[in-house]
């Protein structure tokens, strides 16, 4: 497999500091390509599909880029919704076959964001299929997340095989 990781710099030299407008549309790019045709129920079936991860902390972004690693998919993350939302429906859209939204991020929760993307794919008639990740793991909460535009959910810490259980059984629904 081939990995791309764009990371921005922890810091610049004297004069070169990012800009706020700069600052604000730093994503990192992760890409992995399967090296051979993997059988339907390996993870690598998944390959070539492009992932896009909402999710605020570092070190869940790492580990759902491990979990990631060997499906093969091309996988953009973003720090919070409003990202999330500009990456999707911004003036340079990008399409992608699944989002995991993280649902408690600042700037722009991740309910807020599927409300902002659902209504932009409904003007499009089109549905990219999109996980909730949560750490509420109660009585309930899948509905409240199906309810808020979500087509099911993972819980935190995310397990690999759950995470591509779920990559399988919504991944169908896009259209």
């Amino acid at each position: 497999f081939t990995l791309k990781l764009v990371l921005p710099l922890a810091s610049a030299p004297p004069g070169d500091e990012p800009t706020a407008a700069t600052a604000s549309t730093t994503s990192t790019v992760y890409t992995a390509q399967a090296s051979h045709t993997a059988h339907p129920d390996h993870p690598a079936a998944l390959a070539g599909r492009r992932i896009l991860v909402v999710e605020d902390h570092p070190v869940n972004r790492k580990l759902m880029a491990a979990l990631l690693q060997k499906t093969g998919c091309t996988v953009t993350f973003c720090e919070n919704g409003q990202l999330a939302v500009e990456t999707v429906a911004g003036p340079q859209p990008q399409a992608f076959d699944l989002i995991f939204m993280d649902i408690q991020m600042p700037v722009l929760d991740g309910f807020g964001a599927a409300r902002r993307i659902r209504a932009m794919e409904l003007m499009q008639q089109r549905h990219t299929p999109m996980l909730a990740m949560t750490a509420h793991a109660i009585e309930g909460y899948r509905e409240r997340c199906v309810a808020g535009g979500m087509d099911g959910y993972v819980t935190k810490p995310v397990d690999r095989k759950q995470l591509v259980q779920e990559m399988r059984r919504v991944l169908p629904l896009a259209r």
